[in-house]
């Protein structure tokens, strides 16, 4: 993944004063933020993929395939990527667009305990395989937020991508399959600043397929507190994250959970 860090922030208000003279404001408030992100998950998941004539073994990344479990993901430009716009819709509620992008690559090295079929291919138990899961997540936001001082609560329709490849190789055999899905759902967050310049607050969202509804999905919900004084901001918190698609011919599992922490350098004009 890119080492280069970026985020942009957009926001578009308008002053009150102009809101119902019909004048249009001398210039709008932009902001521009630089952040880092670091996640310290730690993973555990399966795979399924069934050949043309041969049904496939279930896999489980950790037990079967040495894959580790724990790391450490970066979420930030490059690799990961968010851009928001704001655009007031009233002194109190406010929409709010977002994504968020990161992958990760997940390698392993094992003699295989029991026989394994991906696609296929068979690997016979004994024989020593080299392994490799490479994990892309994808999130579009819409956001409705209110917000009442010193509170701001709000609700959200996602749009999440899955992109999963596993890949096993032995010395004279090989096999790569790609799992992919599409969800939409809902979700809910509030957060407070009991303080000025500190904040805190939850959030919940949880997804299902759009081609097999109830047969693929999952939810990330996360816990955050921090503070921002004038143009930096710093974020910390907890983040669970689960996904499962169980199809006739595969299935996938995983789930991410753990602390993360983030910086932003916020530049308003």
């Amino acid at each position: 993944m890119s080492s280069v860090t970026a985020l942009l922030v957009v926001a578009l208000q308008v002053p009150e004063s102009l809101q119902d003279t019909g004048e249009r404001p001398n210039r709008a408030s932009v902001e521009f933020s630089a952040v880092r992100q670091a996640w310290f998950a730690d993973f555990r998941g399966s795979a399924r993929v069934d050949g043309g004539a041969i049904p496939g073994t279930r896999i489980n990344f950790i037990h079967d395939l040495h894959m580790p479990d724990d790391e450490i993901i970066p979420i930030y430009g490059g690799g990961d990527i968010s851009i928001s716009v704001k655009q007031t819709l009233s002194k109190k509620n406010r929409l709010l667009f977002s994504a968020e992008y990161w992958a990760h690559y997940f390698d392993g090295h094992a003699t295989l305990s029991t026989t394994e079929v991906l696609g296929d291919v068979i690997f016979p138990a004994g024989s020593f395989v080299e392994s490799h899961f490479h994990l892309t997540s994808l999130t579009l936001d819409a956001y409705l937020v209110h917000e009442e001082k010193p509170f701001r609560v709000g609700g959200t329709l996602p749009i999440h991508v899955v992109s999963t490849r596993l890949r096993i190789d032995n010395p004279s055999l090989s096999s790569k399959e790609t799992i992919r899905d599409v969800c939409g759902g809902f979700g809910v967050f509030a957060d407070v600043r009991p303080i000025p310049y500190a904040f805190a607050g939850v959030s919940a969202k949880g997804v299902t397929g759009f081609e097999h509804v109830g047969r693929s999905g999952g939810g990330d919900f996360k816990g955050y507190a921090g503070a921002e004084w004038g143009p930096f901001r710093l974020e910390g918190g907890y983040r669970y994250l689960t996904y499962d698609q169980s199809f006739q011919d595969q299935d996938l599992r995983y789930v991410l959970n753990g602390a993360y922490v983030s910086f932003s350098l916020i530049l308003r004009f």
